[in-house]
């Protein structure tokens, strides 16, 4: 009799991971330093930052970008937006008006 998943088992499709805003530092580092030189092959690099080899090589070919680049085109705010509404909520917050619906 086989093993069933977990109710909590993540539905992603085989082939896919959750990679985290450490590792995907870890990949853009690897990557420049494998760029600049510092290191002859891909898997060297994959290893020194342990990082997984096959992630860090369609990096390095071009097939896939970091999260902030891949879904830019889907932004409603552009970074500037961005950063100037952070500023303002935390310049409501620190002045303690709460931020509403109909806050100016």
């Amino acid at each position: 009799m086989g093993r069933r998943p977990s109710p909590t088992a993540s539905k992603q499709s085989k082939g896919t991971r959750t990679i985290s805003p450490e590792q995907e530092k870890a990949i853009e580092r690897a990557h420049l330093e494998f760029k600049s030189g510092v290191f002859k092959h891909v898997s060297e690099a994959a290893q020194a930052h342990d990082v997984p080899y096959h992630t860090l090589l369609r990096c390095v070919k071009g097939l896939t970008r970091p999260k902030s680049d891949a879904h830019k085109g889907q932004r409603l705010l552009s970074t500037e937006e961005e950063e100037t509404l952070v500023d303002w909520l935390k310049y409501l917050a620190l002045t303690g008006h709460p931020v509403t619906r109909r806050t100016p």
